[in-house]
């Protein structure tokens, strides 16, 4: 589940005294995963819903998790399509070959 660099922080963290000084300079972020059931990919991109407007979005990943949206691997993300009569915007940026024609 954690890696082992993310256990030893985690360890270290539970067993830092209260005292400010001794207290571990970095700062730990959790990796999200990606929401879909068995995909355990990190999350890559953000997907939000408009109900009244009927538009999907998908976003580069939000730096805080927010509990009415769902991250995305890439995978996911890439081949997520909207319901029917729905319109999905897809605000990422583009990346691999079609960078290439986007410029």
């Amino acid at each position: 589940m954690w890696s082992d660099a993310t256990h030893g922080l985690v360890t270290r963290l539970q067993h830092a005294s209260t005292d400010e000084s001794s207290r571990p300079a970095s700062v730990f972020f959790m990796n999200r995963c990606c929401a879909r059931p068995t995909c355990a990919v990190s999350a890559a991109a953000t997907m939000s819903y408009d109900y009244d407007a009927r538009i999907v979005w998908i976003e580069p990943l939000h730096a805080e998790p927010h509990p009415m949206t769902h991250d995305l691997c890439a995978q996911h993300a890439d081949r997520s399509t909207p319901p029917s009569g729905w319109e999905l915007r897809d605000e990422r940026s583009p990346r691999g070959i079609y960078a290439l024609h986007a410029s």
